[in-house]
Order: C-alpha cells, then sequence, then structure tokens
C-alpha cells in the first residue's frame, strides 16, 4: 500500500510505470492495508497525521 505525501510519491509511480516495471519482481500496489504486507510512506510524515497512519 502507498502514502504520497510529496513528490516521493510521483518517484513512486515512475517505478510502477514500463520503464522500471515493479511488477516483474513481485510489487504490486495494493489499495487496502489488509492486503498489503508492507506500507510505505513516501514523503514526511506530521505529527498530526501520524495517529492516523497507526491505525
Amino acid at each position: 500500500m502507498t502514502f504520497g505525501l510529496a513528490c516521493c510519491a510521483v518517484e513512486m509511480m515512475h517505478m510502477a510505470a514500463p520503464r522500471y516495471d515493479m511488477d516483474r519482481f513481485g510489487v504490486v500496489f495494493r489499495a487496502s492495508p489488509r492486503q498489503s504486507d508492507v506500507i510505505i510512506v513516501a514523503g514526511t510524515l506530521t505529527n498530526k497525521m501520524a495517529p492516523a497512519l497507526r491505525k
């Protein structure tokens, strides 16, 4: 699952594009935390956003 907060999220979108093709390594973006093994937080996480992310 991805959670893009800044320009780092754009770099993650490039990684999913055909040029780098992360699918060939078995990495697939999922829409739900229940389906995810890893959550990548790309960007700055503020103190106000931290409790929502921990849930």
